[in-house]
């Protein structure tokens, strides 16, 4: 994940930060957090599922 999109939904989600303290932070405008954040849910999303279906495909592998 690009570190920028890394750097708003780790201040976001995990540091609880609001849009206004990230901008402070970071320096971004608003919108462009905005748009990070909601482009690095999308990733974070794809890579969720990537995982997923992996393991479903590999629930009998510790049995054999």
């Amino acid at each position: 994940m690009p570190v920028n999109y890394r750097t708003v939904i780790t201040l976001f989600h995990l540091e609880e930060f609001s849009y206004k303290e990230i901008e402070a932070i970071t320096g971004m405008p608003e919108g462009t957090i905005k748009s990070y954040l909601s482009r690095a849910r999308i990733v974070l999303k794809g890579k969720i599922e990537k995982v997923a279906r992996l393991e479903q495909t590999n629930i009998f592998v510790d049995y054999v």
